[in-house]
């Protein structure tokens, strides 16, 4: 390791290139964290698909919203700036799912699937925001 620390010193490409792996390293991480939310996300819709539709139910009023805020969701991972339409809309579309199954939970109607994916997409556009705000 030594050796090889000492050896870009004398590398040219790499005066040229010069990188912060600080930075680099907790990019990184900001992605692996929102890979797992995204895997979090993948086995509840899978729970919520392959079991008795019953005993994990979408509410159908939620549907619309859910498709919109995941996409946009996605959006907003893609472009990675928290400064752009795509984080605002992804934010605008998780904030109005969430007024929506609020307003729409009951006993008859539960919103356990919808409620857990908020709350991964909420984590994903919060991780997206504060990886930006790091130096």
């Amino acid at each position: 390791m030594q050796l090889a620390d000492t050896s870009r010193y004398g590398n040219l490409r790499s005066r040229r290139h010069q990188r912060d792996l600080a930075a680099d390293y907790r990019a990184l991480r900001a992605m692996e964290r929102v890979t797992l939310y995204v895997e979090d996300m993948t086995e509840i819709l899978a729970t919520a698909i392959w079991t008795n539709p019953e005993d994990m139910p979408v509410p159908a009023g939620l549907e619309d919203q859910l498709s919109t805020a995941m996409l946009a969701c996605g959006e907003a991972v893609e472009t990675w700036d928290a400064d752009t339409d795509e984080y605002a809309h992804a934010r605008e579309a998780v904030r109005q799912l969430q007024i929506d199954m609020n307003s729409s939970a009951s006993p008859d109607s539960p919103v356990d699937v919808a409620a857990s994916l908020a709350m991964s997409m909420r984590r994903i556009l919060r991780t997206v925001q504060t990886e930006e705000d790091q130096p």
